[in-house]
């Protein structure tokens, strides 16, 4: 899996996405951080079920 490496000088309310799993930050000046910004739900585990499939490879229903 790729790695995700935040800006190393961000502005305020500046924003990056991590393509691997689809999750978006802001960068919040006054609190010195980076939060979570919100995301349609389906999208999310779709690019959280996408990068699991480049980890294990494809996943198929098996019998157990």
């Amino acid at each position: 899996m790729p790695s995700f490496n935040f800006p190393s000088n961000p502005t305020n309310g500046m924003t990056v996405k991590n393509n691997t799993t689809g999750v978006s930050y802001s960068w919040d000046k006054e609190s010195n951080s980076w939060n979570i910004v919100r995301t349609n739900v389906n999208d999310a585990l779709d690019n959280v079920t996408t990068a699991l499939v480049s980890l294990t490879g494809p996943m198929e229903n098996k019998d157990v």
